[in-house]
């Protein structure tokens, strides 16, 4: 290989790591929206829409497969504008999670590695070290103490990871049985949320019904593409939109009711997309604030439990005077 074509490879290593460095997907939104055409948007941004690489570079994997698919059913500027929207909207409802849960997380991990540091290594050295003073001191209370959390947060933690490793093979079967059980649920108020802010915001875009659910179905989360798979099935089968909705939350049927009597229920679906994500936000903040409690009990009991000992040493002192 001469020096010329390594230049070359170089080159384009370099122009694909800086559109990815360079691009918003929200600007770049923008610009699709407000119709900026192409030669603009790649002065603008450095990134050529008709370089399919540009776009693999730009995109995920499982985003880039969902653009492949939706440029089968409709234009590709359109398709990229769809799959755009999806990311920014999944990355704001992460940006909600992480604010609410974040910090108290970590202080629960932190905790957990403090209590095992406190557990494993403080108390047996506070035993050794005070063995001159007279008989073995007996610490077996406070380790049971800290033992009984420390398992309680690791089995805490097991239960989260084996929760996101069968969401990951399972995640429709799960929420077909959570919301079987508990109908209204953080996450089919987030699933409603989601698609009510995707059925607007493709029905501006213009097209079909059948369409706009396409869309949907190929832009989102594997639970929320199974519901708009089988509300299309119905909707093929003869259904209403109105008795099809149900699958998705039978709460929008009074909305997609109204829309067959001929009054405009964008704003009645936006402001109900608003409340299930206010809901959303309010729960999980609600779930934040009972880790921090409890980590700051824990926190409690472990600085407890180190004054306990610090003091044992004094008052074997006084027995021995």
């Amino acid at each position: 290989m001469n020096s010329s074509k390594i230049l070359k490879i170089l080159r384009s290593i370099f122009l694909l790591l800086k559109i990815k460095r360079k691009v918003d997907s929200m600007i770049l939104s923008d610009l699709l929206e407000s119709e900026i055409n192409d030669q603009e948007i790649k002065k603008i941004l450095g990134m050529d829409l008709k370089d399919e690489q540009h776009i693999r570079n730009l995109l995920s994997l499982t985003n880039y497969t969902q653009y492949q698919r939706l440029s089968l059913e409709c234009e590709s500027r359109k398709a990229l504008l769809v799959v755009l929207y999806s990311m920014n909207l999944n990355k704001r409802l992460k940006a909600q999670v992480l604010k609410g849960l974040a910090y108290p997380v970590l202080l629960l991990i932190f905790s957990l590695f403090m209590m095992i540091f406190v557990n494993g290594v403080i108390l047996p050295l506070f035993q050794s070290m005070l063995l001159f003073l007279g008989p073995k001191l007996d610490l077996s209370m406070y380790q049971v103490i800290l033992l009984i959390f420390i398992v309680v947060d690791l089995s805490l933690l097991v239960s989260v990871i084996v929760t996101m490793i069968l969401l990951k093979n399972k995640a429709y079967r799960i929420y077909y049985i959570s919301r079987k059980f508990r109908p209204q649920n953080i996450w089919t108020r987030l699933i409603s949320h989601q698609f009510c802010e995707k059925f607007l915001y493709f029905y501006r875009l213009g097209g079909s019904i059948d369409l706009i659910f396409k869309q949907i179905q190929w832009s989102s989360s594997p639970v929320l593409s199974q519901l708009c798979f089988e509300t299309s099935i119905k909707l093929e089968n003869g259904q209403d939109l109105t008795n099809s909705i149900k699958v998705i939350n039978p709460d929008l049927q009074a909305y997609f009711k109204m829309n067959e009597e001929g009054i405009d229920i964008t704003k009645y679906l936006q402001h109900y997309a608003n409340v299930q994500e206010l809901i959303v936000i309010n729960q999980i903040k609600k779930y934040g604030k009972i880790l921090l409690a409890y980590s700051y009990i824990k926190i409690s009991f472990m600085i407890m439990i180190l004054y306990q000992v610090m003091l044992k040493p004094i008052e074997m002192m006084e027995n021995i005077l």
